[in-house]
């Protein structure tokens, strides 16, 4: 108890620090200052937070509806509440409500221009007490201020349990710096699994190369399968070329440890993380095409393929598509799988020729609606403006749908942003 008495003195002394920084009053002179001014100012300060103080000590979790209406109005009451809620970061005691209660002042504070204040959460960041360490970190990364990456450095390396470190990854990603991340990267060995996920999604997010060796020994030893896809957005922004990681990666092409859309991820990064012509990834990639994938997964095993430098890919794809589409004339379904892949690999003249026969076959309006959407897609890359609004048109899809579904494709955004007037024509 006392030594978290003692902490709120220096909490308090920091804060006193701010108020007459302008009168010239070094630290060392503050305390007894600070301390009088804080006795004296008190008691109106615990009055006008004395009506929020229950909602302030409940778990935001739990109550989070009525937490953010309160920590609305704490806001608005300005400056005057601020020392009090700076001692509620050094809770006396250590039940939940005293937790609740920090935890919800922290929040408070970070919306009341925490970066005016950097010097008092670095002075909480290296406090003694856990829970006050913890808000100091949660404050500093609040800041977005530069200066405070040096301090979370320093306090990193003091950092105990998982939850401290993951308060401080958590303001590594506020300050949008890389320098935590050779700190981080140590946490990939952690046999905590969400210190291990978080690891890697800074990682991911600042795009460090310098962990790579230690993110290939982690995934080789990797139980949890919910992180296989972390481990591969990882080696795809920091990885190009390298055939140690391409090797454990390929491993996992033909197993059964990945979901589908994480499996088409894997595919798709193995074209820039795989060196060319690289021997596991081809076979691995081939296995896939060889057993029958010929959706969205096979035609990226055969893109991944094509840009590693083997030509066997999209052959082997487009011989089944096109067997399949012989095997069953007549019918839609294999001349739009055949026209998706056409479009792919960027072949938009035969592409339109199968959605016409597509819809000419098909017997599901919905479908032969998206077909003439593709129709436009293809026209659009073939610089056709005028043949591109023909086949929206025939699609009967509104201009909203039409732009929503065209976003991610550059040259078919640009075209439809040019003919606006006839697109926006098409209705809401």
């Amino acid at each position: 108890m006392r030594s978290r008495r003692a902490a709120g003195l220096t909490a308090v002394v920091c804060l006193g620090t701010i108020a007459v920084a302008q009168d010239g009053i070094p630290l060392r002179d503050v305390a007894a200052l600070a301390k009088v001014r804080a006795e004296r100012q008190q008691p109106p300060r615990l009055a006008a937070l004395e009506p929020h103080l229950a909602d302030l000590r409940s778990d935001y979790r739990r109550n989070a509806e009525v937490l953010d209406k309160t920590i609305e109005k704490v806001v608005a009451l300005g400056d005057a509440v601020f020392p009090a809620l700076v001692e509620f970061l050094i809770p006396a005691d250590a039940d939940a409500k005293s937790r609740f209660l920090a935890e919800n002042a922290a929040r408070i504070l970070a919306r009341m221009d925490p970066q005016a204040h950097l010097p008092l959460w670095i002075e909480l960041a290296q406090s003694e007490d856990q829970m006050t360490r913890r808000m100091g970190i949660r404050l500093l990364g609040a800041t977005g201020d530069p200066r405070a990456v040096s301090p979370l450095v320093l306090v990193f390396a003091r950092l105990g349990d998982g939850g401290e470190r993951l308060e401080a990854l958590d303001a590594a990603e506020n300050l949008k710096t890389q320098a935590l991340a050779p700190r981080i990267a140590p946490l990939l060995e952690s046999s905590d699994v969400e210190l291990r996920q978080r690891a890697l999604l800074h990682l991911v997010r600042t795009g460090w190369e310098g962990a790579v060796a230690l993110a290939l020994a982690a995934l080789r030893n990797e139980r949890e399968n919910a992180l296989l896809r972390d481990y591969i957005e990882y080696f795809r922004v920091a990885v190009h070329g390298d055939g140690d990681v391409a090797d454990s990666l390929a491993s996992l092409v033909g197993g059964v440890r990945l979901d589908a859309s994480d499996l088409e991820l894997l595919v798709r990064a193995l074209a820039t993380i795989a060196p060319e012509n690289h021997k596991d990834t081809r076979t691995a990639l081939l296995g896939l095409l060889e057993r029958g994938e010929t959706g969205s997964l096979g035609v990226q095993a055969a893109l991944t393929l094509q840009a590693l430098g083997d030509k066997r890919g999209p052959k082997v794809l487009f011989d089944q598509l096109d067997d399949r589409a012989k095997r069953n004339r007549n019918e839609a379904t294999p001349l739009s799988e055949r026209a998706d892949a056409l479009v792919a690999f960027g072949r938009h003249r035969e592409a339109i020729r199968d959605y016409e026969l597509a819809i000419r076959f098909g017997t599901v309006s919905s479908r032969k609606q998206y077909y003439a959407f593709q129709i436009a897609r293809c026209e659009a890359h073939r610089d056709n403006s005028k043949r591109m609004l023909e086949a929206l048109r025939d699609s009967g899809w509104p201009a909203a749908t039409i732009r929503r579904e065209a976003e991610g494709d550059a040259k078919f955004v640009e075209l439809l942003e040019k003919a606006k007037k006839d697109v926006d024509a098409l209705g809401r």
